[in-house]
């Protein structure tokens, strides 16, 4: 590789970390949909304000039937236990990616957690069955 070409950017390296999700703990939480949240809302936004790529991998990622991936290969992470890669540009932007998706993934009653509460509207707005109190 030409070492002017290494120092333009075009190949700056990605910073990633590995989120377990603490499934084997709390089989019956639904941690997959508060990271996902109704249509991947909550996905989305959490890779915009960090500016990272969020994917949740492992077992249980795909759910039984679905093909998974577009070319139908298997991915090498299918065999892991369950969890989130966070990629991203920079240490700092992962990090904080790491610490609001490591906030969800503590087990709080439904009816005591807010962020749960909010995609619910969400998705009742979302299909309009949103009930004003």
């Amino acid at each position: 590789m030409n070492p002017a070409t290494r120092q333009s950017g075009l190949f700056k390296r990605k910073r990633s970390n590995k989120i377990r999700i603490p499934v084997e703990l709390h089989p019956q939480y639904n941690f997959i949909g508060l990271i996902i949240g109704p249509r991947g809302k909550t996905q989305k936004e959490l890779e915009s304000k960090t500016g990272c790529k969020i994917a949740i991998r492992g077992r249980g990622s795909v759910k039984q039937g679905a093909r998974g991936r577009r070319d139908g290969k298997v991915m090498d992470s299918d065999d892991e236990p369950l969890h989130v890669v966070v990629t991203g540009d920079d240490q700092r932007s992962v990090d904080a990616a790491t610490d609001m998706i490591n906030q969800m993934l503590v087990v709080i009653d439904d009816e005591k957690n807010v962020h749960k509460q909010l995609q619910l509207r969400e998705l009742a707005l979302l299909n309009g069955t949103l009930k004003d109190d």
